[in-house]
């Protein structure tokens, strides 16, 4: 079961931003790509605004908290000094709260904004795990059509 538990409009602060970056990710998290945060970093530097809308969720069966959107934003932002931080800048940030990752977590993702990626390396992720076996290549799931970028 995946509820909504809230979805708030707060100040960007250095310390929420560094608390996001820090913050476990869900397991199959893409990694951070050099090139998105120093995007990110850059834009904030030119004082230019850009979507700010994190996601986490709160896994009831054990009350850890888990990033599931907003990674490469918050950890640019929070490698940023305190001059070049943007002042006056809000995030949207909405709370999940979930009975357990291992059952909601794929469901959530499909959910985000470039999800079905992200989705496919939870499950990848996770079936590696059961298996042992030390193969990234994701496992077909119901329901998702794989998309190739040669179409």
């Amino acid at each position: 079961m995946i509820d909504l538990k809230s979805i708030d409009l707060v100040p960007l602060t250095k310390e929420l931003a560094v608390k996001f970056a820090t913050m476990p990710g869900v397991p199959g998290e893409r990694e951070l790509k050099r090139e998105r945060v120093a995007h990110f970093a850059a834009l904030a530097r030119e004082g230019t605004p850009f979507q700010l809308m994190w996601t986490t969720a709160i896994a009831k069966d054990t009350g850890e908290e888990y990033r599931f959107d907003g990674h490469h934003a918050s950890y640019a932002l929070s490698r940023l000094t305190e001059e070049e931080f943007p002042a006056n800048w809000k995030v949207a940030l909405r709370v999940f709260e979930i009975d357990s990752l291992a059952e909601d977590a794929v469901e959530l993702l499909l959910r985000q904004p470039g999800g079905r990626k992200v989705a496919e390396r939870h499950q990848a992720e996770g079936d590696r795990r059961r298996s042992g076996a030390r193969s990234s290549r994701p496992r077909e799931m119901p329901g998702v059509q794989r998309i190739s970028r040669d179409h």
